[in-house]
């Protein structure tokens, strides 16, 4: 749950999901496809700046996956389970710490073209 403002409480669906946390440290069992995953973030606030460049520094910590910054968009390969995971505590934190956010982001299985 994420505590809004004016006090209600907004579940957002997939910072919720996961309930094994460390999930990426087990052997995937589904198939060894890569995923890419391409998220863009557009911070509520005139200072738009700081929570992209903190966004950015967050999913960078993630050694088990490849991180590839562009202009309008970064994009996170590796392991289902793992990225979407590190995604998950990426967005979290940035919640926490930039306060609203909008994010769009496009999951493409299998494709590791960079």
């Amino acid at each position: 749950m994420i505590a809004a403002k004016g006090g209600s409480q907004l579940k957002m669906f997939w910072l919720d999901m996961w309930r094994n946390q460390n999930a990426c440290y087990r052997k995937s069992i589904s198939h060894s496809l890569r995923h890419r995953i391409d998220i863009s973030m557009y911070p509520n606030r005139e200072d738009f700046i700081p929570p992209i460049d903190g966004f950015i520094e967050k999913i960078n910590k993630f050694d088990n996956l490849k991180v590839t910054t562009f202009p309008t968009s970064t994009v996170v390969q590796g392991d289902y389970v793992c990225a979407m995971k590190a995604i998950q505590d990426t967005i979290a934190a940035c919640y926490a710490e930039f306060d609203m956010a909008v994010y769009v982001a496009k999951i493409i299985p299998g494709y590791e073209a960079l």
